[in-house]
């Protein structure tokens, strides 16, 4: 089996059962020494961007 850490709109069942045609378990998590950010251009809209997770001590982020 194959554990995944999802975060922002990945956490919608429905949007991730469509990518994915597989159900799973789920169940809250946390990451810890991670920071969410969004530093992920959007090459389509030059003013919006994208979640990501980079490794930071001290931080935490919730998830499933």
């Amino acid at each position: 089996s194959l554990n995944y850490f999802a975060f922002g709109s990945n956490m919608d069942k429905q949007q991730m059962e469509k990518r994915t045609q597989e159900s799973s378990k789920r169940q809250k998590g946390l990451m810890t020494d991670w920071e969410l950010v969004f530093n992920k251009i959007n090459n389509k809209q030059k003013s919006t961007g994208f979640a990501n997770i980079v490794p930071e001590s001290g931080k935490i982020v919730c998830g499933m």
